[in-house]
C-alpha cells in the first residue's frame, strides 16, 4: 500500500448527533416542528471539518428528509 492509498483510507475525527424529533416553534414556544428543512427528526448526521473555537463553517452529512439519500446541504 502506498502513502497515498493510505492517505485515502483514513477516516476524519467528526461529531456525530441526532437531530431532534420535536422542538418548540413560534411566538413563545407553543407550536412544535419536526426535525429540519433538510433532515427528519431522529436523523443520524455526521459534522465534520469543525473543532472547538475554532470553526467559521461546518459540514454536515445525513439522510435527506425526503430523498433518503445522503446529502451535504451548504
Amino acid at each position: 500500500m502506498t502513502s497515498d492509498e493510505a492517505k485515502a483510507t483514513e477516516g476524519i475525527w467528526c461529531v456525530v448527533a441526532n437531530i431532534k424529533i420535536e422542538h418548540p416553534f413560534g411566538q413563545g414556544g407553543i407550536d412544535t416542528k419536526s426535525g429540519t428543512k433538510q433532515f427528519r427528526g431522529g436523523t443520524k448526521v455526521y459534522i465534520g471539518g469543525c473543532y472547538a473555537g475554532t470553526c467559521g463553517g461546518v459540514t454536515c452529512i445525513g439522510l435527506h428528509r425526503n430523498g433518503r439519500s445522503f446529502i451535504a446541504p451548504q
